[in-house]
């Protein structure tokens, strides 16, 4: 044990005491002062990043501004073609003016939406107020499409017709005298938008010396590129009645002025029919040339179409001379879709079918008739044959042709042979067949026994019998038939 009595060792064990309090104070000082340092370095890092990326913005603020510019003065554009409010408030004076002009009459007006609008205070409307009139209209359907074409395209503000409704009016003989005078009831709505540019909508971002920017942007040209928003469409209406009304029976006015019975209108609409169908069948065959393969296949059509030309030629020709047509819609229609087109197609045409042959093509057609024969499609060499008999009066008389008309029969010839021979019923029965001497083999064919060198028929003569095979002699063709189990 420590004497603590003894003055010189009590002095040490306070001494050392002492350096070990002091050595942990300093300890704890160094590490909370390295946790600060961490802290502040770390702080440091984030207030760095943050920095880069407000410079990045502030590089961004001039072409942000451009583009706010360019939307504004493009919203300025866009609200000039709507109404201001005094507009909206004289809108029923351009309701009569063009009811007046179309020949509309005005039954009803619902103009509750654009009376509320002058109660509303500026701080309650929207930036883009919809202002909606409901309207009743009574109007030929021909007068209806004026008075709508008279909104869309001759008035210069913004103008939507979302949707429409229709009551068909009823052909009365005492108050029109033809189908298109009916006048119908319509329901119409038509709406369009008042800009309210002082409208709360947000606080409006100020811009450093934005004058001088939007000149800037003038001068580049940024200010004129059309924007894609927005595209204004206008379409020209002509005001040609060439069609009747689509919603009048044109049948009930025909009657009624004594014009038409309902018999006699059947039969010109069967008859527009069968020419409209004769025309497409015209058509049909024309298109039928632009698939040919080769110049033969092109002129049998073309001849095909001519004489489909032909035949409507005629019914065409008796329809105008007896005027077949008495209701006009369908004399339209005649004229239009079949006589008009089928004179002009005349014109062009001619009579000719446009392309020459020579022997080469036909050298062509026979070529594929032996090679057709050697596969045995025999009924391709007829159709072939049937062909280049067609055309040979097409071709001029010499003496290369020839020989290419010899070929032309004699494959001919051969394939009608092995057709008939194969249509030919022969029933077998038992077979010997004699390997030492062929002549003596026999076998029974339709339930007689024949060997080799006898005819079965006249013209049909065996030459070979073997165990699964007969040989046939048939008009001078070697030809050959199956029995028995193989």
């Amino acid at each position: 044990m420590i004497n603590l009595k003894d003055p010189n060792k009590r002095m040490v064990v306070i001494s050392g005491g002492a350096s070990v309090l002091v050595l942990g104070a300093l300890g704890y000082l160094g590490w909370t002062d390295w946790q600060e340092i961490g802290t502040l370095r770390g702080e440091h890092d984030s207030l760095r990043t943050a920095i880069a990326k407000a410079d990045t913005e502030i590089q961004q603020v001039g072409d942000i501004e451009d583009r706010v510019l360019v939307l504004r003065e493009r919203v300025k554009d866009h609200a000039a073609i709507l109404p201001d409010d005094s507009e909206i408030y004289a809108f029923v004076d351009k309701l009569t003016e063009f009811a007046r002009q179309s020949g509309v009459t005005v039954t009803g007006l619902d103009d509750t939406a654009a009376k509320q609008r002058k109660t509303k205070s500026a701080a309650t409307r929207e930036a883009f107020d919809r202002v909606t009139y409901k309207l009743k209209l009574v109007a030929s359907t021909a007068s209806f499409i004026k008075f709508l074409d008279l909104f869309e395209n001759k008035y210069e503000r913004f103008v939507n017709i979302p949707s429409f409704k229709l009551k068909g009016g009823e052909f009365d003989e005492k108050l029109h005298k033809a189908a298109d005078d009916v006048r119908h009831e319509l329901d119409l709505e038509i709406e369009t938008y008042v800009y309210n540019p002082k409208a709360k909508t947000g606080d409006v971002v100020p811009i450093p010396k934005e004058q001088a920017k939007l000149e800037r942007l003038r001068a580049s040209g940024r200010l004129n590129e059309p924007g894609n928003d927005i595209k204004l469409v206008r379409y020209d209406y002509r005001e040609v009645q060439g069609r009747r009304d689509p919603f009048v029976d044109p049948r009930l006015s025909l009657a009624a002025n004594g014009k038409i019975s309902e018999e006699l209108r059947r039969q010109q609409f069967t008859a527009l029919e069968e020419a409209k169908k004769l025309w497409q069948g015209v058509l049909d065959q024309i298109a039928k040339e632009v698939t040919a393969k080769d110049p033969i296949a092109r002129i049998q059509a073309q001849e095909a179409t001519n004489a489909s030309i032909r035949d409507l030629s005629g019914v065409v020709d008796r329809h105008v001379s007896a005027k077949t047509f008495t209701v006009s819609e369908f004399q339209r229609d005649f004229a239009d879709s079949v006589e008009a087109p089928l004179r002009a197609l005349q014109a062009e045409r001619g009579t000719g079918t446009g392309f020459e042959l020579s022997l080469a093509d036909i050298e062509t057609r026979v070529a594929e008739m032996e090679t057709s024969l050697e596969k045995g499609a025999y009924d391709r060499v007829v159709a072939l044959h049937r062909e280049v008999t067609e055309l040979r009066p097409r071709i001029p008389v010499s003496p290369e042709g020839e020989p290419l008309w010899q070929r032309a029969e004699a494959a001919h010839k051969r394939a009608g042979t092995y057709m008939e021979f194969a249509a030919k019923e022969i029933a077998f029965g038992g077979c010997i067949v004699s390997d030492d001497d062929p002549s003596r083999s026999v076998i029974i064919v339709n339930g007689r026994s024949f060997s080799p060198g006898e005819s079965v028929e006249e013209g049909l003569v065996i030459t070979a019998i073997k165990a699964h095979e007969i040989t046939f002699d048939f008009r001078g063709l070697k030809v050959t038939r199956s029995h028995g189990d193989k």
